[in-house]
């Protein structure tokens, strides 16, 4: 990460934005991604099952079951889109940008300021 490993050129900063989407790229979003997914099949498997095994047992169980697959068979492709948007995000970003710019270390401590307030929105 050039945030401090690098120096740059005269009147530029490192481009700490660059840096923040390729943590949420490499690491924040692949851990999300496995802490929701654990092993082959659907993340909601595990559910189903316990609804399949006389947890609900009615027409609208086997009905909601059905749906719940569906719909959480999208959720692994989700993570891969996010990661992928990250991906042409992080390409499209210069390493320096101009010294005071939102991108260079002001955005660094906003960023950590927000994450110590709880401002994540």
């Amino acid at each position: 990460m050039n945030t401090t490993s690098k120096p740059t050129t005269a009147g530029t900063e490192p481009n700490a934005f660059k840096d923040t989407v390729a943590t949420a790229m490499n690491l924040k979003v692949p851990a999300q991604r496995d802490a929701v997914y654990h092993g082959p099949g659907n993340p909601i498997d595990a559910v189903i099952a316990d609804l399949s095994s006389g947890g609900w047992v009615c027409k609208a169980a086997t009905d909601t079951s059905y749906a719940l697959r569906l719909e959480a068979g999208g959720i692994l492709h989700a993570f891969d889109d996010a990661i992928g948007d990250l991906r042409a995000a992080w390409s499209r970003e210069p390493e320096e940008v101009p010294a005071g710019d939102h991108r260079g270390l002001a955005f660094a401590r906003s960023w950590r300021l927000d994450q110590r307030l709880g401002d994540h929105g």
